[in-house]
């Protein structure tokens, strides 16, 4: 089979029939070939669309196209990103993308910082509207920045916390407890007693109690319910003092 080239009449050579000559054109405007067998091309062919059967002509695979990754490895997990000069596509991780814009985000695992104890979820001047967990695990700060829950000692800060007493004993249960100071100008306001009995002017509003105190000491006050506990067999409720040794009863007047 031979190759055979078209004929045409060259106007500037007095209407001769000639070969195309090298470096010329064929065109064929409106028109269109049809039933060609194979169609061999040396150069670029230019086309708004190719189809083959049908169906479009398009790249072979990703790594095919201009200005974009030539293979696929060490790529894996990462997203595809317009590069710096916006004239090509790149290969980054999803923390080297930037800010990244979503009207919602579904999750079924873990959010998971790539350091740890880095990065904040929200800021002072972005806060989230609410938080909803079934568990939150951390400090709880306040608005300025306090620690209000402390999650390594697990207790919350006492100057935190509303209604507490202001002025507190050096007991460490001392809610409702008297202080040291006070329970010694008590007893120092007391008048002297001898070994039989005390006289009180005022009367003072003692716990009546069941059982004898242990380790009582010289002048130690206590009201006895004559019951459980009657260290001066009256049955009744007394209030006694503890004075050489043995509990004595004391005279209110």
């Amino acid at each position: 089979m031979a190759n055979r080239y078209p004929l045409i009449i060259d106007v500037n050579d007095s209407n001769k029939i000639k070969e195309i000559p090298v470096g010329d054109n064929l065109t064929l405007q409106g028109s269109s070939i049809v039933q060609v067998q194979d169609i061999t091309a040396t150069g670029t062919i230019n086309a708004g669309e190719i189809r083959v059967n049908g169906n479009r002509l398009v790249a072979q695979s990703f790594s095919e196209l201009d200005e974009t990754p030539s293979s696929f490895v060490d790529s894996e997990d990462y997203f595809l990103k317009v590069n710096a000069a916006g004239d090509g596509i790149v290969y980054r991780s999803l923390s080297d993308l930037g800010n990244i814009q979503l009207d919602s985000l579904t999750l079924s695992n873990d959010i998971i910082p790539s350091v740890n104890a880095s990065g904040s979820i929200g800021t002072d001047q972005a806060s989230f509207a609410r938080i909803t967990a079934t568990n939150l695990k951390g400090n709880l700060l306040s608005l300025n920045n306090e620690i209000v829950f402390n999650a390594t000692t697990g207790l919350i800060s006492y100057a935190a916390i509303q209604g507490v007493p202001t002025n507190l004993s050096e007991f460490n249960d001392d809610i409702g407890y008297l202080k040291v100071n006070d329970l010694s100008t008590t007893i120092n306001n007391l008048p002297s007693v001898s070994t039989s009995s005390i006289t009180v002017s005022d009367l003072l509003t003692l716990g009546i109690i069941t059982a004898e105190p242990g380790l009582p000491q010289n002048g130690m006050i206590a009201i006895a319910d004559g019951t459980d506990w009657n260290p001066t067999n009256s049955g009744v409720q007394t209030m006694v003092v503890y004075l050489g040794g043995a509990w004595k009863q004391i005279q209110t007047a």
